[in-house]
Order: structure tokens, then C-alpha cells, then sequence
């Protein structure tokens, strides 16, 4: 069977289903947007079993909706990622789908269709089939009843119309053995560009991202990881990720670890570099989850010489009585140790803090910029809580009766609502005055330029200079 997957959670909301041409100036100011790799890995198992596939990325298109209605004309089924953030826009994705061709099945998967497997289908009136969690083996077994040869009742994980109703199939599994699934079809994308819509972290072009793992296992209070069951933690075998990085070596020179925390087992990390190096890989590494408790030198000393190049950690907050509020599992001890080992290895660190715990107060703010400033950070990031649903705050908050049951998927930590100590506008300053503090400073300033000179990368003083 021909499948269509659409990955198409971004464009102009004041016009239906347009994406307005981008310019490269537009580009330079996005976010970070990677490959879809969640599709990736779909459309491989599909192909694995003799369908064709196609993917369509919506952000990456100059006009989306001819890619769609120009695709749609040959399949016999539609795989279209939802989230919560951009519900809406999935929302038109599938009524224009419908509008075009009712007969299509239009299948949704995705974070929301996981937290609301019931609920997507009410979201999404024109989608068909709703996939929590795992979606591989179920779209499969979903295209197995278009041919008549399987009941939708039967497969795991999944919620369906029929009669006007809403029906579930079998409870969700998770898939156990990441190792048992093919390496995601990045050639289906191959016609995008990512990687250049933020030069300050992809200094080599051709980027992908990489998974080596799914789900995490701590139980931060501001998350909604512990949520579902379906975000259990599941790592892949050294062997098949080093096998994996063998293969996209000679296509990619940069690639991201996108793993919520792949500094779990410092043990793993350094096989994985191990293996890397033996290997004679050749590419830039970039890690998301740099949870600060990886405090090995030796590990670093490896990630250095594999072509690790930043890391992003969530540190949270500078003040031991917030990350326990939190409970972080980490220690400040912990966050100077990795700091100063990766300045050491002269990678680029990005560190993230959030303001506004329900027992923050300006005294627990002013120790935590304090704190970002005494260490050789190359990049903060300064937010506001959020409450998010499922997450124990959110949870604690319902029980209080601060936010209502379907108030939402997210609220602002506000005083307001008694979420905080300080108004959304408080926090607005407090994170305008921690990036100021923290990026105006002579010694930092000094010391960005000579690592800039060490490393010959150029890229995030350019950015610098263009954004001061």
C-alpha cells in the first residue's frame, strides 16, 4: 500500500492551512526544528513490510498544502503527527485531507494522541484512527484492515470511529526491544535542510538527529513524563547504536542526540563514545539530555574526542532547596562539576533554568543568577514555570483547586492563581534581567571570544553580534 505521513505541526495560523514563503532572514530567527524522526522510524518499519511511503514536512515546505494535495491523490492511507501546542493546525491538516478525499483514513498518533488517546479523535473530528504511545507495529496492523484481513478491535494501542462512536482496540505496548526496529528512513527527507535555521549550535551542514533511547526515568514535579506508562524508559544496545552511527557517518556531519536523558549510565555514555571513536567516525555530536549528574572526567575526555561539541542541561534553578522542591535528584555540587568538565574539554554548554516554584521567592532567584554566573556557561535559557498536565504540580494543583480539571494542557506559574509568588510580568522581568546579568559581563565576554578563537567557530559570535 502507498502510505503518506505528515509531519505538520507548524505554519500561519491566520490563514487556513497556508504556509507563507520563508525568507532566509525568517529562518535565521527560528527555533531549532529537527527531521521527524518519530516518522522516520514508522516509515521504515512500513517499507519493511513492502509499502511505499512518502513523508511530507510542513515547516520545511514553501507551500505545504499543494505537497499534500499533489501527494494525496495516489495513497491509500495518511499518518499525520499530532501535539498539543498545535492542535489547531492538525486539526485543519485533517479536515483539508477530508475536504480532498473523504474515503481516506486519516491515522493520528503523536504526545497528544498518547496522553488522550480518546480525546484526539473529539480534537481531530476528521482523523479516523487514534495511536497512543509506540506507534510502529500498530500502524501496521491498521493498514492489515484496510485490506480486510484484520479487526480493528484487535490492535494494541489503538482508538477508532465507528458507527459514530468511539471505540478502543487492545491495551497499548510498549516496544521493549528499541533494537528490534529498523533505523529510521532519513532518505524520505533528504530534500529538506536542517540544521540551518540555528547556526549557533550546527556549525557543519547536513544535520540529522539520533535517538538512543525512549521515555525517561526521573520524576521531576514540573513534568508530565510520569504521566503515562507508554513514556517508560527503553535504551537501545550499544552495539545497534554504534551500528546506527556507522551508517549515517558518510551522510551527516552533524548529529543531534535528542534522548530526554541520555547521561543516565556514565557507563554507557563512554561505550557509546568508545565505540564512536574506534570506529573512526567523523561528526559533529550534539546531546540534549545532559542531566548534570554525569560527572565522570574520564567520560568527558572521550566525549571530546568522539566530536562531542555542546550540551544542553537542564539545571533548573542555582538554589539546592528549588531542585529538592523539585525533585531533581541533583545537587549544585553535581552542576558545577559538569560544567567545569566541559568547559575543561572546551565544549559548548547551554544551561536552562526555570523561575517561578510555588516557594521561589526573589531571594531564590537572585542565588540562582548568581550561581549561572559563576559558572562558564556559553548559553542560558531563563523561562517560567509551566503547569503541565499530568505533571504532580498540575496534579497538586487540581487537588487544591487552583486549576480546573479541563482548564487546559498548560498554565503560567502566576500569583494569580496562587500558582507562585510573582505575576507572568514579574517573571518577565526576572528572566530579562538574568540574560542581561548574565551575558553582559567583561569576564564572560572575554572568555566566549577566546574559546571562539580556540575552536575556530565563528558561528555563535556572528549570532551574538547580530542579536546585541
Amino acid at each position: 500500500m502507498k502510505v503518506l505521513l505528515i509531519k505538520g505541526n507548524m505554519y500561519d495560523p491566520s490563514k487556513k492551512f497556508v504556509f507563507p514563503p520563508t525568507s532566509n532572514a525568517q529562518l535565521d530567527t527560528q527555533t531549532l526544528y529537527s527531521p521527524p524522526l518519530g516518522l522516520l522510524y514508522m516509515a521504515s518499519c512500513l517499507q519493511n513490510e513492502g509499502h511505499s511511503v512518502k513523508v511530507i514536512d510542513c515547516f520545511h515546505e514553501k507551500n505545504p498544502i499543494d505537497a499534500i494535495q499533489h501527494s494525496i491523490k495516489s495513497v491509500d492511507a495518511i499518518g499525520l503527527s499530532i501535539f498539543t501546542d498545535y492542535l489547531k493546525y492538525s486539526v485543519d491538516i485533517a479536515q483539508y485531507i477530508k475536504e480532498t478525499d473523504p474515503d481516506l483514513p486519516v491515522i493520528i498518533g503523536g504526545c497528544h494522541s498518547t496522553f488522550f488517546p480518546t480525546k484526539a479523535l473529539h480534537d481531530v473530528p476528521a482523523a479516523d484512527i487514534s495511536v497512543a504511545g509506540d506507534g510502529e507495529y500498530a500502524f501496521i496492523e491498521i493498514l492489515k484492515t484496510l485490506k480486510g484481513n484484520k479487526s480493528l478491535s484487535d490492535i494494541h494501542g489503538i482508538h477508532y470511529r465507528q458507527k459514530n462512536k468511539i471505540k478502543k482496540g487492545k491495551p497499548p505496548k510498549l516496544i521493549e526491544d528499541l533494537d528490534s526496529l529498523p533505523f529510521p528512513a532519513r532518505e524520505l527527507v533528504e530534500k529538506y535542510e536542517y540544521g540551518k535555521l540555528n547556526n549557533i549550535y550546527f556549525r557543519k551542514p547536513k544535520y540529522t538527529c539520533f535517538a538512543t533511547g525512549r521515555g525517561c526515568p526521573y520524576h521531576c514535579r514540573f513534568c508530565n513524563h510520569i504521566f503515562s506508562p507508554l513514556q517508560k524508559y527503553r535504551k537501545r544496545s550499544v552495539e545497534n547504536v554504534v551500528s546506527e552511527f556507522q551508517e549515517i557517518n558518510d551522510k551527516y556531519n552533524s548529529v543531534y542526540i535528542i534522548d530526554d536523558s541520555f547521561f543516565i549510565n556514565s557507563k554507557r555514555v563512554e561505550m557509546i563514545m568508545d565505540g564512536i571513536i574506534k570506529s573512526g567516525l567523523d561528526f559533529e555530536l550534539y546531546i540534549y539530555g545532559g542531566r548534570v549528574g554525569l560527572t565522570d572526567r574520564e567520560v568527558y575526555k572521550k566525549m571530546k574526542k568522539a566530536g562531542v561539541k555542546r550540551i544542553f542541561y537542564g539545571v533548573e534553578s542555582g538554589c539546592q532547596e528549588i531542585l529538592d522542591f523539585y525533585k531533581k535528584g541533583t545537587t549544585l555540587e553535581e552542576i558545577q562539576k559538569s560544567i567545569n568538565l566541559a568547559n575543561e574539554m572546551d565544549i559548548f554548554t547551554i544551561g536552562s533554568f526555570i523561575f517561578g516554584a510555588p516557594i521561589e521567592t526573589k531571594k531564590h532567584i537572585e542565588e540562582t543568577v548568581k550561581f549561572a554566573c559563576s559558572l562558564p556557561f556559553d548559553t542560558t535559557y531563563w523561562r517560567h514555570l509551566i503547569y503541565e498536565y499530568g505533571s504532580d504540580l498540575w496534579n497538586e494543583a487540581i487537588s487544591n483547586k487552583k486549576i480546573k480539571e479541563n482548564e487546559g494542557m498548560f498554565i503560567w506559574a502566576d500569583s494569580e492563581r496562587e500558582l507562585g509568588n510573582f505575576t507572568k510580568e514579574e517573571l518577565d522581568k526576572f528572566c530579562k534581567k538574568a540574560f542581561i546579568k548574565f551575558y553582559l559581563r567583561p569576564q564572560y565576554l572575554i572568555r566566549t571570544f577566546l574559546k571562539t578563537l580556540r575552536n575556530r567557530d565563528f558561528a555563535y559570535f556572528k549570532a551574538a553580534i547580530k542579536f546585541f
